[in-house]
């Protein structure tokens, strides 16, 4: 994974907005983590909202009361015994697209209006996915108006450090901890950072708690972090690679028709072995030549040096020219798949017995 620039996150700018009262009266909650999504529009309903009173002063406006007129109409009535009224519109896709299809088109001229004069009694927090045109640099005209008037908080994905500092305060609050290497394996293996599968902190998260259930002590162990991911793409592909490697191919067709059985479909598997071919491949060229773990980090983009021993020690039980020919074999297969030539699990299946 190549990283970018370090940015403040999200999770981290509406903490210290709320604090210094800089959260303006209109908020965008949005992006890939939706599980942050959640959190901060929790967040924002218990700074603001007396328990107490929590269903007069917070209205969530379902599907079909949605319209301007709704919106208008929580928003300007005054809190109880509240801060501020916090007024929720979930999944709200006028956020990216200019012509929604479950927001009356009259309204929206309206509504974009109404943005910049929401009354400092209120909150009013819209709520959306990642942006489904997220390479397009022009923001829609809700989102200029919010930004203008209010906030905007986009959740990526979070960084390694980030992700780390997330799961040790997890493991603290249900009275756990786990050693570096668990921490290791579960951020590398997870899948948390594989961008061909669909795995995001609610995974995470679940599969967290399946180590917590497993453990027996106060620290997580290894056996306790296999047992909890034993469905886990990215792991089980890395056990496939092991298996092919040492010719245990009932294993391998083993992990195969489970990850086939969980739901996962042909092509996130493929994306996952070809990743980690690739990378086994150019860790072990990289190693041949010479290279520090420091340029190989560099040249990989993986800051991890976890992910990339376990690369290298993969990579040590095939020659070169071997993986050459199974990545080569991946990518045949990946395109037959595509152009309907053969069926994905047999496909899948005549990979591992040619390997």
């Amino acid at each position: 994974m190549v990283y970018k620039k370090k940015q403040e996150h999200a999770f981290i700018k509406i903490g210290n907005d709320i604090r210094k009262n800089n959260l303006g009266n209109v908020v965008v909650l949005c992006g890939v983590e939706q599980y942050l999504v959640k959190w901060a529009a929790d967040l924002i309903v218990r700074t603001y909202v007396n328990e107490a009173v929590k269903s007069l002063d917070y209205s969530v406006i379902s599907e079909d009361e949605l319209d301007f007129g709704h919106i208008l109409q929580a928003c300007e009535t005054m809190p109880m015994m509240s801060e501020k009224r916090v007024v929720m519109v979930p999944d709200f896709e006028l956020v990216w697209r200019s012509e929604p299809k479950s927001f009356p088109k009259e309204d929206v001229g309206d509504l974009i209006s109404y943005l910049g004069n929401v009354p400092d009694t209120a909150v009013l927090v819209f709520t959306a996915g990642e942006n489904p045109e997220k390479y397009n640099k022009s923001d829609s005209k809700m989102m200029a108006a919010v930004r203008n008037a209010g906030s905007v908080y986009d959740f990526d994905l979070l960084d390694e450090r980030q992700l780390r500092g997330y799961l040790n305060k997890r493991l603290a609050a249900c009275g756990k901890q786990a050693g570096p290497g668990v921490l290791d394996a579960l951020i590398w293996e997870s899948g948390y950072f594989n961008q061909d599968i669909d795995y995001a902190l609610f995974n995470l998260e679940n599969d967290l708690k399946k180590m917590v259930a497993l453990s027996s002590g106060d620290e997580i162990t290894m056996a306790d972090f296999t047992d909890s991911i034993s469905d886990n793409l990215e792991h089980n592909t890395f056990k496939m690679i092991d298996a092919i490697s040492q010719s245990r191919k009932q294993e391998a067709f083993r992990l195969l028709h489970d990850l086939m059985l969980s739901g996962t479909n042909a092509y996130m598997i493929l994306a996952t072995l070809c990743n980690q071919l690739e990378l086994m491949l150019e860790t072990k060229e990289m190693r041949s030549t010479g290279k520090t773990m420091a340029e190989i980090k560099k040249e990989t983009g993986i800051s991890s040096e976890y992910r990339i021993k376990k690369a290298m020690g993969y990579a040590e039980k095939f020659e070169r020219d071997d993986l050459k020919r199974i990545l080569v074999s991946a990518f045949q297969v990946d395109d037959r798949i595509k152009s309907g030539l053969l069926d994905d699990s047999f496909a899948l299946e005549m990979f591992i017995a040619q390997v």
